[in-house]
């Protein structure tokens, strides 16, 4: 590979660093941006969100649901949705999924960087692609993946000697962070494990004073948003709505028979391993913060990235005398090559020029030429793209909507003016509407009554589902539209025959 060229005029191969982010900032964006962009339901509603704070605030009545209207909502994610409203403003979906996977790339890379201070470069660029991997099932276009670049962040400055740089570099991260998503509780999580460990290991002194005025000044970075500690208290409130939490999958314990959950247990049990071959015992504040990651993984799926991101490079940065006594002597050529290519290598030329030409996709939305390189448009086999569009078509803005959990967020986006039952808000609807929503959708009973009694009179849901089959039957609902992803069913009127009304297919 010819590249940017040295002082001395040799050819400059990309380093691990550039590496890991030329590998996974070309690949995400060009091979899974249907992943990113139809992963969940999510993403349309961040980017409704987005421009609805930029008109009115981050605290506001709730205007898109027909559930809690007038209800106060507040944008915990404002600073997020906002970017992502403004990226599709400017460059449509194609935009937001290049963002979204510079945000992966950077986040491997940079801990890529974090561990070529210490291990060697073939081991820094196989956990970095291992971190890439673990990442791979939360790759979706939604706020958690500034938590992923925090994260990475947190790595460097959390290990870094004492002093006011990491004080203020804390500050300045974690008031990003809080403005952007939840995930700084995360944070928040590691520095005091940290703290703990140094209690327990009886460490009172100097270091114990640096590591909680580091809690402190990520504190106080936190606060920084407008809504003060008045976050954190709705946060923690949320959370512990363990009912509506508890109907969010993402939100349940990994699934341990899974190949997902096979890596997670394995890769546990390999830094087990590597932490009892230690030349040096383990102390409780470099035990605490692994097993803080280790935990919130097990509680949930979605903190396994986190993991990866975070313990599992700490691990291998701090017990490098393991791997340095690893001597397979038909590797040992091929890596110290490695290692001297890696110190002439460069970093910054290679991802600057990424960068340029992703950003030269994103101005383009996408297209190079005649061809869309990268999808500008979700995916009409996983939301309701034509049932949408058809009952936009035929005026049915003033029918409240119950519609498909996942497809909230697409209704709200794709359907302007017109009201949902429930989206991803799994936090703001609460376990209640939670409830209701299943009972419903289960055709358990009671059922109609309560469609009637939100003043429902139309339904968006898929066609193969009890509810859609039972609704069809009754003769309060008629079929308006179906096709192989969604049905429409509109409520008949009072006394209107059921046969006649049949599937009243629009023209």
């Amino acid at each position: 590979m010819i590249g940017p060229r040295n002082p001395e005029g040799r050819s400059r191969q990309p380093s691990v660093v550039a590496l890991l982010f030329m590998i996974w900032g070309l690949v995400i964006p060009l091979g899974y941006s249907g992943v990113l962009l139809n992963g969940d339901g999510d993403l349309p509603r961040h980017i409704v969100l987005g421009g609805h704070v930029l008109e009115h605030g981050v605290v506001f009545p709730d205007v898109f649901s027909n559930t809690k209207p007038g209800e106060t909502f507040i944008a915990y994610e404002w600073l997020s949705e906002v970017l992502f409203a403004l990226l599709h403003s400017f460059g449509g979906l194609a935009a937001v999924v290049i963002v979204s996977s510079l945000l992966i790339a950077a986040s491997v890379a940079i801990v890529g960087s974090f561990l070529r201070r210490r291990v060697e470069t073939a081991l820094a660029l196989l956990v970095g692609n291992a971190v890439a991997v673990f990442t791979y099932p939360h790759w979706i276009a939604r706020p958690h993946l500034f938590s992923f670049l925090c994260l990475s962040i947190l790595l460097g400055l959390s290990t870094r000697d004492a002093g006011w740089k990491k004080y203020l570099g804390l500050a300045v991260l974690f008031g990003f962070w809080a403005n952007l998503h939840p995930g700084f509780f995360y944070g928040l999580a590691i520095l005091l494990a940290y703290l703990v460990g140094d209690g327990l290991d009886h460490r009172t002194g100097p270091r114990f004073r640096k590591n909680l005025i580091s809690l402190s000044a990520a504190l106080m970075g936190t606060v920084v948003n407008p809504l003060g500690v008045f976050l954190h208290v709705n946060i923690l409130h949320h959370i512990k709505d363990s009912v509506a939490l508890g109907m969010v999958e993402e939100f349940h314990p990994p699934n341990m028979a899974s190949t997902y959950g096979l890596l997670f247990f394995l890769s546990i049990s390999l830094i087990i391993l590597v932490l009892a071959h230690r030349k040096k015992a383990v102390s409780f504040s470099g035990l605490l913060p692994f097993l803080a990651a280790v935990f919130a993984g097990f509680a949930a799926v979605r903190n396994v990235p986190l993991f990866a991101l975070y313990a599992l490079p700490l691990v291998v940065w701090s017990s490098s005398d393991v791997f340095e006594g690893f001597r397979w002597r038909p590797l040992k050529k091929p890596r110290a090559v490695m290692a001297a290519d890696d110190l002439r290598a460069g970093t910054a030329p290679w991802i600057a020029t990424i960068t340029f030409i992703l950003l030269l996709l994103l101005a383009a939305s996408g297209r190079v030429g005649p061809y869309q390189v990268i999808r500008n448009e979700f995916s009409s086999e996983t939301f309701p793209v034509d049932a949408v569009q058809m009952a936009r078509d035929a005026g049915l803005d003033d029918l409240p909507v119950f519609n498909e959990y996942i497809w909230g967020g697409y209704i709200l986006f794709s359907w302007p003016g017109q009201t949902i039952f429930i989206d991803g808000m799994a936090n703001f609807f609460g376990g209640d509407l939670m409830s209701e929503y299943v009972s419903i959708w289960l055709t358990q009973e009671g059922w109609k009554e309560k469609l009637a009694a939100r003043g429902i009179d139309l339904m968006i849901i898929p066609p193969d589902g009890k509810l859609a089959l039972e609704a069809s039957k009754t003769s309060e609902w008629s079929v308006w539209y179906e096709d192989s992803v969604a049905m429409v069913l509109r409520r008949t009127a009072s006394g209107e025959d059921p046969a006649g009304a049949g599937r009243d297919f629009p023209e």
